[in-house]
């Protein structure tokens, strides 16, 4: 234990605006070793009743704070307050209790007394408001969780319908194809059964491999061509027509005369004379082109 001039030495000399003494009933042996000439709280605050007990008992410290020039200025049931002479204008600030016009708060803190009930209220409902935040938190951390399970199990069902759905059209396509050959080899298998019998399509096929087809269609051709312009030659209206025809398109006229013009082409010198492999109908139309061809060079 050390007096209160040792304790309170680094104190010495600075402001020091309160000063609360709580001993227990030795508040007037602790006053006795303070040194009021070198430590001078503003205001110095005593317990003024019997530990326990609302009986009175200060007379003792209050002698010694008065001699140190300090003036009473408040009781509020359990401590008395001094003021010091030099700040004796707090004096007034301790009129009267603390009341509702002060704007006081409760901080809440206070242990015993009458905050204790307000204590415990307030402890309990942060208590029960953790407990409710955690609650809140473990429930959304779990649907949370859920909500990702079902995402992604949806979308690996969604992935295997889309790989189903692919597997499925390959299959269907390979089926195609696989379907598509075998048509093909039924055709080629069709066509050589075809081929392979004596029958008038092998002949039919034969012969177009062959051209025979297409040479007999033009010898026809040729045919009716030299009938139609012996008959053309036999009316002079015709042959009038057919000339002028001809004198205006040079190419037709060539194709017609190489048409009609015998394989081996000995002619007279004489365009009068009839060609020497020429049949007389032949030859009638040979001279006819002959004809319109220098009808057109006199032109």
């Amino acid at each position: 234990m050390l007096p209160m001039k040792t304790a309170l030495a680094s104190l010495e000399g600075g402001p020091v605006h309160w000063l609360k003494i709580d001993v227990e009933g030795l508040e007037e042996e602790v006053l006795r070793g303070w040194d009021s000439t070198t430590l001078r709280p503003w205001i110095m605050v005593i317990e003024a009743t019997i530990p326990m007990s609302t009986e009175l008992r200060y007379e003792g410290a209050d002698r010694i704070l008065v001699d140190a020039g300090y003036q009473f200025a408040y009781f509020d049931g359990l401590n008395r307050f001094y003021v010091a002479s030099k700040h004796s204008d707090l004096i007034a600030a301790l009129q009267t209790p603390p009341n509702v016009f002060d704007g006081a708060r409760l901080s809440g803190l206070s242990s015993s007394g009458w905050c204790a009930d307000l204590v415990s209220r307030h402890q309990a409902e942060r208590h029960a408001d953790a407990a409710k935040l955690d609650a809140i938190r473990a429930e959304l951390a779990w649907t949370e969780h859920n909500a990702m399970t079902r995402l992604e199990e949806e979308k690996s069902r969604t992935d295997r319908a889309t790989m189903r759905a692919i597997e499925a059209e390959a299959r269907a396509t390979a089926s195609e194809a696989i379907a598509h050959q075998a048509n093909d080899r039924a055709i080629h298998a069709e066509a050589r059964a075809l081929l392979a019998t004596n029958t008038p399509t092998r002949r039919l096929a034969t012969a177009i491999a062959e051209g025979r087809i297409t040479s007999g269609i033009k010898r026809r051709i040729k045919t009716a061509i030299r009938i139609a312009a012996i008959g053309v030659g036999r009316h002079p209206t015709l042959k009038r027509a057919a000339v002028f025809a001809l004198s205006r398109t040079p190419s037709l006229r060539r194709r017609l005369q190489a048409m009609l013009t015998p394989p081996i082409a000995a002619v007279a010198h004489n365009s009068q004379e009839k060609p020497l492999s020429m049949s007389p109908d032949t030859a009638l139309v040979y001279r006819q082109l002959r004809q319109s061809q220098q009808d057109t060079g006199h032109a």
